[in-house]
C-alpha cells in the first residue's frame, strides 16, 4: 500500500502515478545560478534546478523521469542557444550549464512541466574572454603606397579566442617603424576595443611598420608587418625651385636679346621631387617689358615597365622632376618669374637680372662734341674739353656690363698728329654704370676731330668736328692793340715825315744859297789853299746838290716801302679776319688764296691753295 505522495517507479522507464500521489510542481521549483564572478565568452555558465515539496523539502526519491525543458534566448538577435546541457543527478536537482560564443545579453529558461520554475527565466550579461592578439584584426595588410603629408590610418580590433570583440578599452596597441620616423604617429585606443593608429610621412621612401598589441600587463605581441611606401605628394608650384642652365642655385641672370634657358624643379609641398607633371602650369616674366610669356618644356615621359609597376617604388630620377623655361627678353632690368597652377591653387616667384648687351657703336652717344669758344687756361694755356660717351647696346639699352666694354678716345687737330686720350682719362663712373667720362686739352683755337672706338669699331659719326672759335674778347684786345700800334706808327710816320721834309727844305735852302753865294762869300772860316778857282767849286757845288738828289730818291724808296709794308699788314689782318668767319660744311673746306708774310712753308693757310682737299673735290670750294 503506497502512501500520499509518493510516486511508483515502474520498468522500461515509464511513469506510473496513483490517482492519489501528487508530482513536484514548477511553482515549488527554483533555478539558481552556481557560476560566481564575471560572466565571458567561451567559459561554461552553470546553473542548479531544485525541485521542492509543498513543505519546502527537496524531493529526494522517485522524482526521476520529470519532464523538463531549459533553453537560451540570445537577447540582441532572439536566437535560441541549442548547446544547452540538462543532467539529472537523481536526486531531486538537476544541473543546467551552456557556454556561449559571443559576448551579450542572454536570458535562461528552464521550464518543469512546460512553465517556468522560479528564477527562471535568468539574465545573463556575457562580456568577452581574455585578448587573443592571434584572434585580432589589423588592418594593415600587404603592401601600402601613400603620398607624403597623408596621414595612414591602421585599425586594431581586440577580439578573444572566440573572435568575439573585446570591449572597455583593455586593449593597448603600439607601432613600430623601420626606417624614417614619422612626423606623426599617434594611437588612440577607444573603449569599443578598438584601437587607431595614425602615421604621417614628410619625406618619401620605403617603411616596415610592425603592429603590436597586449592585454594589461602581457608583452606586447605582433599582429602584422607591412611595407609602406611613401611617394611624393602633389606638385605645389610655392615649392617649385629654379635652378639656371649650369644646374646651381645661383641668382637668376640673363642677357637681353638672347634666348635663355632656365631649369624648374618639380616639387611636392615638403621639398620633394617629383615627376608629376601640372597640366595647367603657367610661367611668365614681369618687369620693365611687361608681361613677357615663358615657353614650357616638359620634362621627358618614363617609359612604362611592368616590373616597376608591380614592384618596390623607387625615386625618380632628377631630370624626370625638371621643367625646361625657355624666354627672350628685349629691355634690360629686374624681371619677376612666375610660375602658377589654378589646379594646385598655389604660385612661386623667382627674381631675374636681365643685363644688357655689349656696347654698340650704332646705338651708343657722345656728347661734349659742341662748338665752343677756345678760352685758355691761365695755368697751362690749354682748353679741358669734356666728352661723356653713354653706352647702349644694341636693343637701346644701357649698358651695365661689368667692365665688359673697351672705350677708347682720339682727339687731334686738323691737319696735326692726334693725342689718344689714356686709360687714365677715360673714365667709368662705376662698374654697373653705362656713362664714359674724358678730358682733352686743346692748345690753339681752330678744328679739331674727336674719334671714339667703342669695343674695336669706330662710333657711327666719328671723327667728330670740334670748331673753336677764339675768344671774341681777345679778337677785340687784338684789335684795340693793333689800333693803337697803327695809330703809333702812323705818328711816327708823320713825325718823321715832317722831320725830313724839315731837313729837306733846309737842305735845299743851303743848297740854294751855296749856289747863288759867290765865291767871294763863303764862310770866312775857310782856308784860302780850300777855296780853289771857280771851275773847282762849281764841280763841288754840283756833286752836292747830286748827293742830295740822290738821298731825296732813297727817302722815297723807303716811304714807298713803308706804305706797302703797311698795306700788306691790314691785308693780312683782314683775311684773318675773313677766315674766322667763313666755315667749312658739306665735307669742302673753305680755301683762302692771299699772301701771309709769316705763315710758314707747308702750313695751312700758307700763301695759295689748291681747292683738291681731304675730304673731296674742291667742287664748291669757296676761294678768295
Amino acid at each position: 500500500m503506497l502512501g500520499q505522495h509518493e510516486a511508483l517507479t515502474m520498468a522500461a522507464g515509464r511513469r506510473h502515478f496513483c490517482s492519489l500521489c501528487r508530482a513536484p510542481s514548477a511553482e515549488d521549483a527554483e533555478l539558481r545560478q552556481k557560476s560566481a564572478g564575471g560572466l565571458r565568452a567561451g567559459r561554461k555558465i552553470d546553473f542548479e534546478a531544485v525541485l521542492y515539496t509543498p513543505r519546502g523539502d527537496v524531493w529526494k526519491e522517485h522524482v526521476t523521469g520529470q519532464p523538463v525543458a531549459a533553453f537560451v534566448i540570445d537577447e540582441e538577435t532572439g536566437r535560441g542557444n541549442a548547446e544547452v546541457e540538462v543532467n539529472e543527478n537523481m536526486d531531486g536537482t538537476f544541473d543546467v550549464s551552456f557556454k556561449p560564443v559571443d559576448a551579450g545579453t542572454f536570458t535562461m529558461h528552464f521550464l518543469l512541466t512546460g512553465r517556468h520554475v522560479r528564477g527562471s527565466p535568468a539574465m545573463l550579461l556575457v562580456v568577452a574572454g581574455a585578448i587573443c592578439p592571434e584572434k585580432s584584426f589589423c588592418t594593415l595588410r600587404g603592401l601600402r603606397r601613400i603620398r607624403c603629408g597623408e596621414v595612414l590610418s591602421v585599425f586594431i580590433v581586440a577580439r578573444d579566442a572566440q573572435e568575439n570583440y573585446v570591449f572597455g578599452g583593455q586593449q593597448r596597441a603600439s607601432v613600430t617603424v623601420d626606417g624614417d620616423v614619422p612626423a606623426e604617429s599617434r594611437v588612440e585606443d577607444a573603449d569599443n576595443g578598438q584601437s587607431h593608429i595614425h602615421l604621417r610621412w614628410d619625406t618619401v621612401g620605403e617603411r616596415k611598420v610592425r603592429a603590436f598589441l597586449a592585454d594589461g600587463n602581457l608583452e606586447p605581441v605582433e599582429l602584422m608587418t607591412s611595407t609602406v611606401e611613401v611617394v611624393p605628394a602633389a606638385p605645389s608650384p610655392a615649392h617649385f625651385q629654379v635652378e639656371n642652365t649650369v644646374g646651381t642655385s645661383a641668382p637668376l641672370e640673363a642677357e637681353v636679346g638672347q634666348q635663355f634657358e632656365f631649369g624648374l624643379l618639380l616639387r611636392d609641398r615638403f621639398g620633394n621631387a617629383t615627376d608629376e607633371m601640372l597640366t595647367d602650369l603657367q610661367v611668365f616674366a614681369e618687369g620693365l617689358q611687361g608681361h613677357v610669356p615663358v615657353c614650357i618644356r616638359p620634362p621627358p615621359q618614363i617609359e612604362p615597365d611592368i616590373v616597376s609597376k608591380f614592384g618596390a617604388w623607387k625615386p625618380p630620377e632628377a631630370h624626370f622632376c625638371r621643367v625646361g623655361l625657355v624666354a627672350e627678353v628685349g629691355i634690360s632690368g629686374d624681371y619677376t618669374l612666375v610660375w602658377e597652377s589654378r589646379l594646385a591653387g598655389s604660385s612661386g616667384r623667382a627674381e631675374l637680372h636681365v643685363k644688357s648687351g655689349l656696347a654698340d657703336c650704332y646705338q651708343s652717344i657722345v656728347t661734349g662734341a659742341e662748338n665752343r669758344i677756345f678760352k685758355a687756361s691761365e695755368t697751362d694755356g690749354t682748353m679741358a674739353l669734356h666728352f661723356e660717351l653713354v653706352a647702349h647696346d644694341k636693343f637701346g639699352n644701357c649698358c651695365n656690363r661689368h667692365g665688359e666694354d673697351k672705350v677708347s678716345m682720339r682727339l687731334k687737330r686738323w691737319g696735326c698728329e692726334g693725342v689718344s686720350l689714356t686709360e687714365a682719362s677715360v673714365l667709368k663712373l662705376s662698374e654697373a654704370s653705362s656713362r664714359f667720362l674724358a678730358v682733352g686739352h686743346a692748345d690753339h683755337f681752330g678744328e679739331w676731330q674727336l674719334e671714339v672706338f667703342v669695343n674695336g669699331s669706330s662710333l657711327l659719326g666719328s671723327p667728330f668736328v670740334i670748331h673753336l672759335a677764339e675768344d671774341p674778347a681777345e679778337v677785340q684786345r687784338r684789335e684795340e692793340d693793333a689800333r693803337r700800334q697803327r695809330e703809333e706808327l702812323e705818328r711816327q710816320r708823320r713825325a718823321k715825315e715832317e722831320e725830313e721834309r724839315r731837313a729837306k727844305e733846309q737842305r735845299q735852302e743851303d743848297l740854294a744859297a751855296a749856289v747863288a753865294a759867290p765865291i767871294s762869300a763863303r764862310r770866312p772860316e775857310q782856308s784860302c789853299e780850300a777855296q780853289g778857282p771857280d771851275e773847282k767849286e762849281l764841280e763841288r757845288r754840283r756833286k752836292i746838290y747830286e748827293r742830295l738828289k740822290r738821298e731825296e730818291e732813297v727817302h722815297k724808296r723807303a716811304q714807298e716801302a713803308l706804305r706797302k709794308e703797311l698795306e700788306e699788314r691790314r691785308a693780312k689782318m683782314r683775311l684773318e679776319k675773313e677766315k674766322k668767319e667763313k666755315r667749312c660744311g658739306g665735307g669742302f673746306q673753305v680755301v683762302f688764296k692771299g699772301f701771309a708774310p709769316d705763315a710758314q712753308p707747308g702750313a695751312r693757310g700758307a700763301g695759295p691753295r689748291s681747292s683738291q682737299n681731304a675730304w673731296g673735290s674742291g667742287e664748291g670750294a669757296v676761294q678768295e
